[in-house]
């Protein structure tokens, strides 16, 4: 690969007429950005996708078409760098949809938890440093402080704001990698994939998991600048010292993914001390230090939070019990458990495999050709040849180690670091990606319409499947203020001591949100299917209160298909001797059931 094109390249299409296709596309963007702002959730939507205006959609359809086709056929230039922002202000823009088009929170689960944390933060009830990963609940507080913005909008920019600094870096990694523009363009649109987020575990919502897994572009981008830089431009004097400091923010995300960290970048350092020993003299720049800044952030920090250490402790003991065969855990549980479920309900997990990760396993077929491509020695440029090396053998014990956690309890543990080990697939795919068409500037025709095609399919799969919807048989996890405001109504009548049943959804996580985590319990039951669909007065030996909202509803019958509760059996609920509806607010509903 070199950075200028060859000589047998036809020039850019850099003309009026893109300038001016790019201009209008600009303003499609800027009028679809008005047009969901202007159209605001009134209620819960069971999708982002069929909540936003199908003007909107049309919109970003007709920037990412543009940016993609400019991109593309523009030679090196402003042009061909204004294309790459239209598509980038595209992917934020589907990114930041819960933001631009006013929902009040979105994320449930581990996310509702997270911003209770937040409130206690922002009231002063608890300090940053006594959280694990006191990152994004820090950053939430700043902008609610500085800014005036409701906590709650405060964390979704947290999230957008990571989406976009995930968008940056693996695109300009590529380009570290590649030295041509037509590799920035391929790397941009490899990184509009948003492959981090794979709903197992990840999602665009506030989760330290996500934020850190987004968070090591940025690390990885610094890790390419500062060890295998170009020698023909040579690198930045404070590359060090910003590795250094980003590596060690890790660990304020979330402490796991800092031991991620640390393990690639140990990784690293032994290839390189090993390649140093065989007087390899295109050796990179030693690792060495950035290595021991890394493990010592992350030592220094988990002593303080008895929580993470334990949790590690339980990993390796899960580990080395399967290693030795005296552990009964299967392996992939996680995927066999979902696979049954989405069997019932006449799906499979064939199907959900091609919409949540075939876009990941294109990515990481192109990494593996890359892969063979510097076993055969067939990657020109020495630095570039020298970081994919490194960069592999990292992603080799990082594929070892997540391979491990694919065992009985710790399945869903793997797609943590899926999540992380896909960043760097996402670079090293796109980089495969550009030297196939030979490092030409200006696409020729057929090569032109094959890449335009794969990349469109790939980014509508991908975009398809950024958020919780009935497609991939989850539900949307935004959450309405009426939705909150009848939680918090709710805790208030049941007192603080009990928390209230919910229907296929447990409701302790919106204790935590209104009120913080922080000496509240951690579980609670929810009403099993056979007993909504008995009779529930007598299934209970004392009385009991039931929550049922307009999330429970449009989940059971609408993402789930009614394998758990149909819509009659919800409808029904008031109809049982001894229930008593106490309260309603239009989402949320509380009742109480006579003990049997």
């Amino acid at each position: 690969m070199t950075g200028a094109a060859r000589s047998g390249d036809r020039p850019g299409m850099d003309g009026p007429l893109l300038r001016s296709a790019l201009a209008v596309c600009f303003l499609a963007l800027a009028a679809a950005t008005l047009v969901a702002h202007r159209n605001p959730a009134t209620g819960y939507e069971q999708s982002v996708y069929a909540g936003t205006p199908l003007a909107v959609w049309i919109g970003l359809e007709v920037a990412f078409a543009a940016a993609l086709i400019v991109a593309l056929l523009a030679g090196p230039g402003r042009v061909r760098g204004a294309a790459v922002a239209l598509g980038g202000g595209a992917t934020t823009l589907v990114a930041g949809l819960p933001v631009v088009r006013g929902y009040h929170y979105y994320g449930g689960a581990d996310s509702l938890t997270h911003l209770g944390y937040a409130r206690e933060v922002l009231a002063g009830e608890l300090s940053p440093l006594e959280i694990i990963y006191p990152g994004i609940h820090s950053f939430g507080v700043l902008l609610t402080e500085v800014a005036g913005f409701e906590l709650t909008h405060s964390l979704m920019l947290v999230v957008l704001a990571f989406a976009v600094l995930y968008l940056a870096f693996a695109t300009l990694a590529v380009r570290l990698l590649t030295g041509t523009t037509v590799g920035t363009v391929i790397g941009a649109f490899a990184a509009f994939f948003l492959v981090p987020v794979n709903h197992v575990v990840t999602a665009l919502n506030p989760h330290p998991i996500t934020q850190a897994s987004m968070f090591f572009a940025l690390v990885l981008f610094l890790l390419v600048k500062f060890a295998f830089g170009d020698p023909d431009h040579g690198t930045f004097a404070g590359a060090g010292a910003l590795l250094a400091l980003t590596s060690v923010s890790v660990v304020l995300y979330h402490p796991q993914q800092a031991a991620v960290v640390v393990l690639f970048f140990g990784t690293v350092a032994a290839f390189q001390f090993a390649r140093a020993r065989l007087r390899d003299a295109t050796r990179a720049r030693p690792l060495y230090g950035q290595t021991a800044v890394a493990a010592a952030a992350f030592l220094v920090w988990i002593p303080f939070h008895g929580a993470i250490t334990r949790q590690m402790r339980s990993i390796v003991v899960r580990m080395s019990g399967f290693l030795l065969g005296t552990s009964d855990a299967s392996v992939g549980s996680v995927v066999d458990q979902r696979g049954a479920s989405l069997t019932t309900i006449g799906s499979g997990i064939g199907e959900i495999f091609v919409k949540l990760f075939l876009v990941s396993a294109v990515l990481s077929a192109l990494a593996g050709l890359l892969f063979l491509a510097t076993l055969w020695g067939r990657i020109e440029r020495p630095h570039v040849d020298r970081a994919v090396r490194y960069l592999f053998a990292g992603l080799l014990t990082l594929g070892v180690f997540g391979g491990l956690h694919f065992v009985g309890n710790l399945s869903e543990l793997f797609f943590r670091y899926f999540a992380m080990i896909m960043v760097a697939v996402s670079v090293l795919g796109a980089v495969q990606f550009a030297r196939a068409h030979g490092g030409r500037e200006v696409l020729s025709g057929g090569r032109f319409a094959a890449v335009g095609l794969a990349v469109c399919l790939l980014l509508a799969l991908s975009a398809a499947t950024l958020y919780s919807s009935p497609f991939i048989y989850q539900a949307s996890e935004q959450k309405t203020q009426m939705q909150l405001e009848g939680y918090e109504a709710t805790f208030e009548t049941v007192g603080s001591d009990a928390d209230p049943l919910g229907v296929g959804y447990a409701t302790w996580r919106y204790r935590h949100a209104v009120y913080g985590p922080t000496g509240l319990n951690w579980s609670s039951d929810s009403v099993p299917p056979p007993v909504l669909r008995g009779n529930l007065t007598s299934h209970y030996g004392e009385g009991r209160y039931v929550v049922l909202t307009e999330f429970d509803r449009q989940r059971e019958t609408t993402a789930y298909r009614g394998i758990q509760y149909s819509e009659r059996d919800l409808a029904r609920l008031e109809q049982y001797d001894g229930v008593h509806r106490v309260r309603a607010n239009g989402e949320v509903d509380l009742y109480y059931v006579s003990g049997g």
